[in-house]
């Protein structure tokens, strides 16, 4: 089935909170950790000044953050920042940095934002709004070709899973005729 829909092996990411997993093709392991994937800005916009000062001091906070994970809440902004695994302090603070900008550039007065880079991930919230809102109402900039690249991204990833669980479980009922 995978091989019928995407005509062979595609790179593939699954992003939950606290938990990474990304398949690559040898051949695509040079591309730049900079590299933006996908983006999203909630529709809904901040009004008050403070918002803007509150992000300031959050994204200055989470860009000092020496390590490859990073949550920290300041005033009513809600920051959270990933590495992958392989990628070192400098690299890491380099790829935040460029996803911090990112945000800055693109969703300015935007509530609620995530942005994908190959090495990172950045996501933030003011005052609990969850981007998820627009997205379940059909209003967030990252629908269309993207839900649908990731219901099928997932949907490839369950049959993998099922069709290794299914060859173990063959193979091992061959084990157990063998020995009558």
């Amino acid at each position: 089935m995978y091989n019928h829909f995407c005509g062979g092996r595609i790179p593939a990411r699954v992003q939950l909170t606290g938990c990474y997993l990304d398949y690559k093709a040898e051949e695509e392991r040079g591309i730049s950790k900079l590299q933006i994937l996908h983006k999203v800005c909630s529709e809904k916009r901040a009004k008050s000044r403070s918002f803007l000062e509150e992000m300031g001091y959050a994204f200055a906070e989470i860009e000092s953050c020496g390590n490859g994970f990073c949550e920290l809440s300041y005033g009513k902004v809600h920051v959270m920042t990933q590495c992958v695994g392989n990628l070192g302090g400098c690299d890491c603070g380099e790829c935040v940095n460029k996803a911090v900008q990112i945000v800055h550039d693109e969703c300015a007065y935007s509530l609620a934002g995530d942005v994908y880079l190959d090495g990172c991930y950045l996501s933030y919230n003011y005052d609990k709004y969850k981007i998820s809102h627009d997205i379940d109402e059909g209003k967030g900039s990252g629908e269309g070709a993207q839900k649908l690249a990731a219901i099928v991204a997932g949907g490839i990833m369950a049959t993998i899973l099922l069709g290794v669980v299914f060859y173990f479980m063959k193979s091992w009922g061959k084990k157990d005729d063998d020995y009558w």
